[in-house]
């Protein structure tokens, strides 16, 4: 099994590379939220169920994620754009 663990190329101070990350994340949860909040919107009043309505953003940020982060971009758009990339720990 492949190693887990995970680290960010950028910087080397911590502190900038947190708010990297969390500049990373809102971008991507604009990204992935708008289509996201309209297919769950749409799903959810079919079926009258908040819940699945939350479900299925939920489940949409987990796979997109995920398949950016999994893929040779090494990235969300949102880490993509900052510079950012997954990598292991071995590099």
């Amino acid at each position: 099994m492949e190693n887990l663990n995970i680290s960010v190329e950028k910087s080397t101070n911590q502190n900038s590379t947190i708010i990297l990350r969390l500049v990373a994340f809102i971008i991507d949860g604009i990204v992935i939220g708008i289509p996201a909040v309209i297919i769950s919107s749409i799903i959810g009043a079919i079926f009258n169920n908040a819940s699945l309505s939350s479900l299925i953003y939920v489940a949409a940020f987990i796979t997109y994620s995920g398949l950016m982060e999994s893929s040779s971009y090494q990235a969300t758009l949102g880490k993509k754009l900052l510079g950012l990339k997954v990598v292991g720990t071995g590099g």
